[in-house]
């Protein structure tokens, strides 16, 4: 093998689980913020230009996760709208959080924390 790393590649019946939507949706909810990079081959269309029969369908490799954890991210970093954009993405809430906190604690042990406080009670509270 030429290049390092691990490959994996999964076969799968031409089902739900063989969309290409449905596989990034599953890896961006479980993988989202590990610390290892995804990627996908998908299939991009390009329409056809001026001149062209036909529009071009190409195999593109793409970063499906980011590959990074929020709470692990130095607070220095970080802006306002990254906290907000996590909160939205993770909590489903359209609105900004009321309060947050981000924390790192070393010693004996070492902790990250990342705190948000909605705006509103959910409604089965």
């Amino acid at each position: 093998k030429e290049e390092q790393g691990t490959s994996i590649t999964l076969y799968l019946k031409d089902d739900e689980f063989a969309n290409t939507y449905k596989i990034e949706s599953i890896i961006e909810k479980y993988s989202n913020h590990i610390q290892f990079p995804i990627f996908m081959e998908k299939e991009e269309f390009t329409p056809a230009k001026e001149g062209e029969e036909e529009g071009k369908t190409e195999l593109k490799i793409s970063q499906i996760n980011k590959a990074n954890a929020l709470w692990r991210m130095q607070k220095s970093s970080l802006k306002a709208e990254d906290y907000e954009r996590f909160y939205e993405q993770n909590f489903h809430d359209s609105n900004k959080p009321l309060f947050y906190l981000h924390t790192k604690s070393e010693g004996k042990l070492e902790y990250n924390s990342l705190f948000f406080i909605p705006q509103n009670a959910p409604f089965d509270l």
